[in-house]
């Protein structure tokens, strides 16, 4: 990528995702309450697990997938951008049905943190 912007744009184009210049973020705003959130980039730490199995999510099936994790540098840092009574969480993960949409997620994520240290 040759901007933050760019690499923000290419993540609106994988996920339902907003970003800013400051780097705050806002993953799949119009999702259930178990994938929705909101955190600055900066203060976190992002990892990531491929899952294989199918598992249940809500009462359905949900097939391979990559989960990334989302957990807080300094005390609580994420919120749920819907939902202004909930206090803030030390993490929080979401995950990507595909599994090589979900790695291109966390890269460009990943990259934008990067981007945002300089």
């Amino acid at each position: 990528f040759n901007s933050y912007d760019d690499a923000a744009i290419f993540l609106k184009g994988l996920i339902d995702a907003e970003s800013d210049s400051y780097g705050n973020l806002v993953i799949f705003r119009d999702g259930s309450w178990g994938q929705r959130c909101a955190f600055r980039l900066s203060d976190v730490e992002l990892t990531s697990k491929e899952i294989e199995t199918v598992g249940e999510y809500y009462g359905g099936e949900v097939g391979p997938r990559v989960e990334i994790l989302v957990k807080c540098r300094k005390g609580p840092c994420i919120s749920d951008p819907l939902s202004k009574e909930m206090d803030a969480m030390n993490e929080k993960s979401f995950f990507v049905t595909d599994i090589v949409k979900g790695r291109k997620v966390f890269s460009t994520l990943s990259t934008m943190q990067r981007m945002l240290a300089k």
